[in-house]
C-alpha cells in the first residue's frame, strides 16, 4: 500500500557529540589456523583464578571481574564459580532470587568451556545499594571434563575506546581462517594493566555467531564485534579478546541478499544503516543481522545486531534499519570517523519461522511531518480467519529513485484478549529521517505480519 508524500526537511537542530579518545592495540593472543585443543581422554584437571579486581563504578555498582585459566591438561566444560561478599562485619550481602540471605551465589564465566591453556574473563555486579561490600572471594565451584576440537580465530583491526559516561567500547573483527566453517558460541573481552591483572570484563552477543570457511568470496568469514565495559583506570592499551569457538561439519547456508540502501546521521546523532532483506529460498525464514561500523583503514569502530521481526517470505524485500550505536552515537569524534559499513546475516540464526504468522494490510493511513522526523498512523485490519496475539508494522520511506531511504517498525497489541478476525487496531511508527535530505516525492509501503495466537 503506497501513499504519496511531499515535505521540506528543516535543517539540524541537534547533534550530539562526546569527546572520546582512541587507543589501538594489537592482539596478545592472535592464534594461528586450524589449531585445536588437547583431547587426552585422561589426566589432570586444574582450573586457576591468576586475576581478580573489584572497583565501583561511576553509578556506585560494585564489580568483581578477574582472568579463570585452564592450567590442567585436559578440556573442561559448564564452568561455575562460587562467589562471596561480606560486610564489615564478616555478614554475606549475597541475596538468592527469593531475596534471602545467602552465604555464596553460583555464576558462570563469560565462556562455556577451555582447552588446555585457554583463559576466559568472568564479571560480576553487585548493587551497593543493598550494603556496602568489605570483602570479596571467587573459587571454582565446578566443571565437567569435555572434549573439544577448538579452532583458533584472528583478532583484528581493534581499538578501545572511552565514553565520557563511564562505559569503554572494546570493538575488532573475529576471522576465520580455516577451511571450515566455525561456530563462535561466546565472546568476551577484557582490558589489563602492565602486569596483565584484568582492570574491566564483560561479554558482549554483538557479532555474527557462525563464520563462513576463509575461501568465502562475501567475506561472511569475518564479524564485527563490539564489547561495552565499565571504566577502570586510565590506561587501555593492553587489552585481551576471549572467545568459545568449535569447528563444523555441515552447515544450512540459506541464501538471503543484503542490499544495502542508504545511511544517514539523524537530527539526534544516531547513525541508520538502512538494508533491504531478501530471501532466496523457496521456503519462510526468520534471521538474526549483524551490522559493522569501519574507518578508512578498516579498523571497527561499532557494531549492532539484532533479530529481523518480519518473517522473510520468498522474494519480498523486507525493510530493516541499525541505529543503536552505543560508542559513535554519542562521539563525534568517532561519528567522523566512518568510511563504510557492512550488514550481513547470521546462518546459525537463520531458520524456518518458529511462530505461525498471517500477512496482514494496514488502512487509514495518515502522515505526520514534525521538522526531520515523519509518522505514520492508521489501523492494521485482520484480514485472516485466525485470532491473533499482535501484529508487526514496518514502514519503509522510498525516495523518487524508488529507493528505500529510512524505515522503523512497531508492534501492535489487542487491548484485552485477542485481534479477532475482522477487528481493527491501531498502530503508529515514527520514522527519523536524513536532516539534510530532500523528501519532494517520498512514498512509504507499509508490510504488516499478525501473530497466530495459540
Amino acid at each position: 500500500m503506497t501513499k504519496k508524500l511531499v515535505s521540506t526537511i528543516l535543517s539540524l537542530v541537534l547533534l550530539i557529540s562526546v569527546a572520546g579518545c582512541n587507543l589501538f592495540a594489537t592482539s596478545p593472543d592472535q592464534g594461528s589456523p586450524d589449531d585445536v585443543g588437547i583431547q587426552s581422554p585422561s589426566g589432570r584437571l586444574e582450573l586457576s583464578i591468576t586475576s581478580t579486581n573489584t572497583f565501583v563504578d561511576s553509578f556506585g555498582g560494585y564489580y568483581i571481574v578477574g582472568e579463570l585459566r585452564n592450567t590442567g591438561d585436559q578440556p573442561v566444560s559448564d564452568i561455575q564459580l562460587n562467589v562471596t561478599i561480606s560486610d564489615s562485619g564478616g555478614g554475606s550481602l549475597l541475596r538468592d532470587d527469593a531475596n534471602n540471605i545467602v552465604p555464596a551465589l553460583t555464576i558462570s564465566p563469560h565462556l562455556y568451556s577451555l582447552v588446555p591453556g585457554e583463559s576466559t574473563s568472568f564479571s560480576y555486579y553487585y548493587d551497593t545499594s543493598s550494603g556496602s561490600p568489605a570483602a570479596y572471594d571467587i573459587s571454582v565451584a565446578g566443571f565437567q571434563v569435555s572434549t573439544i576440537t577448538r579452532p583458533s580465530l584472528v583478532v583484528q583491526h581493534v581499538q578501545v575506546v572511552q565514553d565520557e559516561f563511564g562505559t569503554l567500547y572494546l570493538s575488532g573483527e573475529l576471522v576465520n581462517q580455516n577451511n571450515q566453517w566455525v561456530n563462535i558460541h561466546a565472546l568476551s573481552g577484557a582490558v589489563l594493566d602492565g602486569s596483565n591483572n584484568v582492570l574491566t570484563a564483560d561479554w558482549t552477543g554483538t557479532y555474527t555467531s557462525m563464520l563462513a570457511p576463509a575461501s568465502d568470496q562475501a567475506g561472511r568469514n569475518r564479524t564485527p564485534f563490539v564489547i561495552e565495559m565499565p571504566v577502570q583506570g586510565t590506561d587501555f592499551s593492553n587489552w585481551k579478546v576471549y572467545y568459545d569457538s568449535e569447528l563444523v561439519e555441515a552447515v544450512t547456508d540459506y541464501p538471503i541478499q543484503v542490499n544495502l540502501t542508504n545511511s544517514y546521521f539523524d537530527n539526534f546523532g544516531d547513525f541508520h544503516i538502512v538494508v533491504t532483506l531478501i530471501n532466496l529460498y523457496n521456503q519462510p525464514l526468520s534471521t538474526l543481522a549483524v551490522a559493522g561500523l569501519y574507518d578508512q583503514n578498516g579498523v571497527v569502530l561499532d557494531a549492532d545486531y539484532n533479530f529481523i521481526p518480519l518473517v522473510l517470505e520468498p522474494g519480498v524485500p523486507v525493510p530493516f534499519e541499525f541505529s543503536y550505536f552505543g560508542n559513535v552515537n554519542f562521539n563525534q569524534a568517532e561519528a567522523e570517523r566512518i568510511y563504510t559499513h557492512t550488514v550481513r546475516v547470521d546462518p546459525n540464526y537463520t531458520t524456518p519461522p518458529l511462530r505461525n504468522y498471517v500477512v496482514l494490510e494496514t488502512a487509514n493511513d495518515q502522515v505526520q511531518i514534525n521538522g526531520s522526523m515523519m509518522t505514520i498512523s492508521g489501523t492494521v485490519v485482520n484480514t485472516s480467519v485466525y485470532n491473533l496475539s499482535g501484529a508487526t508494522v514496518a514502514v519503509m520511506i522510498i525516495d523518487s529513485q524508488n529507493n528505500p531511504v529510512a524505515m522503523n517498525y512497531s508492534f501492535v497489541y489487542p487491548e484485552s484478549g485477542v485481534i479477532a478476525p475482522g477487528q481493527s487496531v491501531p498502530y503508529q511508527v515514527p520514522v527519523f529521517l536524513d536532516p539534510y535530505g530532500d523528501t519532494t516525492g517520498f512514498t512509504f509501503d507499509t508490510l504488516v505480519q499478525g501473530d497466530v495466537a495459540e
